[in-house]
C-alpha cells in the first residue's frame, strides 16, 4: 500500500527567520572585490603659499600650500624612464 501524501493545506511552509549574521559572506565579498581594485595614491608637486618651498607628496602637507605639479606615479615626483627591452643600452 502507497503512503499517503501529506496535503499542502494542512502541512504550513516554514520559513527560517532572517539573521544579520548571513549577510556576512555576502559583505565579506563585496569587500575583496572592493580592496582587489584599490591603487596608491598618486604623488604631487606641492609648494608653500608662504615662502615657496616645494616638497614631493601624495597629500597636501598642511595649510597653506597649494598643488603645482602632478600627478606621478611614484615617489619623487619624477616619471619612470621606460627600460630597454631585450638589449640595447644598459646590456
Amino acid at each position: 500500500m502507497p503512503y499517503p501524501t501529506p496535503s499542502l493545506a494542512r502541512s504550513p511552509v516554514r520559513r527560517r527567520p532572517w539573521h544579520p549574521w548571513r549577510a556576512l559572506p555576502v559583505l565579506g565579498a563585496l569587500l575583496w572585490v572592493l580592496a582587489a581594485q584599490a591603487a596608491p595614491a598618486p604623488w604631487y608637486w606641492w609648494v608653500s603659499k608662504l615662502d615657496g618651498k616645494r616638497v614631493c607628496a601624495q597629500h597636501m602637507p598642511a595649510s597653506g600650500w597649494e598643488r603645482a605639479e602632478g600627478p606621478f606615479p611614484q615617489a619623487g615626483c619624477q616619471v619612470q624612464q621606460p627600460r630597454a627591452l631585450l638589449g640595447g643600452a644598459g646590456r
